[in-house]
């Protein structure tokens, strides 16, 4: 049956210990014995119209009544034994839920015992269960809902979101299909998430509920409320999806998309299922975000507040710089003809200036080829042919009023006609280390390993001469112009892929290959789903193929 015939029934007792006291005596004599009180509505609310319930009280002791709307009024507010109390709820212009609580008082052992039986009321459109009335405590470990006429407010990749007037919920599902202006009704599985770590997640349909789509195109009218601060810290106090609206700087974590530097706020906020890649040109940029708040990631000592959002954009109030391209790769045989441009974007604000400058002219040549006051195009050449090892500068461009400065920078290499191999082989590598030590930064060759546990609590660690390396965690390779790295893995392996964020990778078991050309490389082990840690892939050797 479902939760929403059950919400207008919520019981209540202390237990089940029958007293001998006759329950029809006065209301104010003291009951000896363990007190029961139970309550039912007749139904689950009323519309906005307003409306008459009925709630049926069984009880073995005197009691009484209160309710939490100040217009909302009852026919009793007290009585003992059993009775009819009529509850009367007048028009309202927005939908609200309304709690009337029923306590009981005896006397046992000389102690006083006071049970309680509450019913939930809606009072909305429909007069039925609101998405606001499906809360933590009301799912338990799971319960059945069903929904009808909700409005589907955001996607994502893994999820959407739907409302009603009453508040909104996560609809968990991957390949979903959903569109943005949907009406649908909706039945299924509700839980909410909670680790030991202590994060946790609002009240969310999970990916088995069924879909019937009523309509599509409805118009979606958002209303976020701004946050900052305490206001965004205290969102963790909420048990139930909130729409919001922050400014923070975007800033890629590995797979993860946070917003730092929340104006007041010390927790952190974390963009939950969107694709990354999608946003990847706000990197280090002030981002206006419009979502709902679903939930708190504890990661370490770090609080992530989770936002689902429906709108992402460049801050108009902030300075704003993007550039194109991180890395330009010239040819050995490349000469003064071999030009290269990348473009570097801003927006317009009073007092600020855009620059650009090279820490290398001796073999290159930094100039403008467009312009204008949002978009500049760039442009660098070699200034011959390179016949010795690898040559590099690094492009600075800048934007600043002389008081706030953002940078972003481009490598440029100029490739040798010579390569080389480095050979990290992880039993040599870490030989001196205990089993189960966490592994650190080594240079082999000119080519250094780093490694970073990303959003995981474990760090890769060696294990039998293999790293273990979990999910989230990365390892950086870099020191040389890169061509081409083979990993070699043990045949065990968690359902974990593994990524880089330049080139080509191939991922494989035994051996997984990247070409490319890159001063660094780095390499992510997939988490198995989206904010998961679970998983690993075992690492024995890394052979590395560079430009001398």
């Amino acid at each position: 049956m479902f939760k929403s015939f059950l919400m207008a029934a919520l019981v209540l007792t202390a237990g089940a210990f029958v007293a001998c006291e006759d329950p029809n005596t006065g209301e104010n004599d003291v009951f000896e014995g363990m007190p029961e009180i139970s309550a039912v509505a007749d139904v689950d609310g009323v519309t906005l119209e307003g409306g008459v319930v009925t709630v049926t009280v069984t009880s073995n002791a005197p009691w009484t009544a209160e309710v939490d709307a100040a217009d909302v009024t009852l026919s009793k507010k007290s009585g003992n034994g059993d009775a009819v109390v009529t509850v009367t709820v007048p028009a309202a212009t927005a939908a609200r839920d309304i709690k009337v609580s029923f306590t009981a008082k005896g006397v046992m052992a000389g102690v006083e015992l006071t049970p309680t039986a509450e019913v939930a009321l809606f009072q909305n459109a429909a007069g039925k269960l609101g998405i606001s009335g499906i809360t933590p405590e009301v799912v338990g470990a799971g319960a059945e809902f069903s929904l009808e006429n909700v409005l589907v407010v955001a996607t994502g990749a893994k999820a959407y979101m739907i409302a009603d007037e009453s508040g909104a919920m996560v609809v968990y599902h991957s390949g979903h299909g959903r569109t943005v202006g949907e009406k649908i009704n909706i039945s299924g599985q509700v839980t909410v998430f909670t680790k030991d770590t202590g994060s946790f997640g609002t009240p969310q349909f999970t990916n088995t509920a069924t879909v019937e789509v009523v309509s599509t195109d409805n118009e979606v009218a958002h209303n976020p409320v701004v946050v900052s601060g305490a206001a965004f810290d205290n969102l963790t106090d909420s048990k139930i999806a909130k729409e919001v609206e922050l400014v923070g700087t975007w800033k890629v974590s590995g797979n993860y998309a946070n917003i730092e530097g929340i104006e007041g706020a010390t927790k952190m906020g974390s963009v939950q299922y969107v694709n990354n890649a999608d946003y990847a040109h706000f990197d280090g940029q002030a981002v206006l975000i419009k979502g709902y708040y679903v939930g708190l990631s504890v990661s370490g000592s770090t609080n992530y507040v989770n936002v689902m959002p429906y709108s992402v954009e460049a801050d108009p109030n902030s300075p704003q710089l993007n550039v194109d391209k991180t890395e330009i790769t010239f040819a050995a045989d490349a000469t003064s003809s071999s030009r290269q441009t990348f473009t570097a974007t801003t927006n317009s604000l009073e007092g600020y200036e855009l620059s650009w400058s090279i820490d290398n002219e001796t073999d290159f040549t930094l100039g403008k080829q467009l312009g204008n006051t949002a978009r500049t195009t760039l442009y660098v050449t070699p200034k011959g042919a390179n016949e010795g090892s690898v040559k590099s500068a690094i492009v600075t461009i800048t934007f600043s009023n002389g008081t706030k400065t953002l940078t972003k920078t481009v490598k440029v290499i100029q490739e040798s006609n010579s390569a080389a191999n480095a050979t990290l082989d992880m039993a040599a590598l870490y030989g001196d280390q205990e089993r189960g030590t966490e592994v650190g930064e080594k240079t082999v060759d000119g080519i250094t390993i780093k490694w970073d546990k990303g959003s995981n609590t474990n760090a890769s660690k060696l294990y039998d001469g293999l790293v273990r390396s979990y999910a989230t965690n990365t390892f950086t390779l870099s020191g040389a112009t890169i061509t081409n790295v083979e990993i070699t893995y043990e045949s065990y392996t968690d359902p974990n892929t593994v990524s880089a964020n330049v080139g080509t990778y191939t991922d494989g078991i035994p051996t997984g290959t990247w070409v490319g050309a890159a001063s660094e490389v780095v390499f992510t082990i997939d988490p198995q789903s989206a904010g998961s840690t679970k998983g690993q892939r075992r690492i024995k050797k890394i052979v590395v193929t560079y430009q001398k």
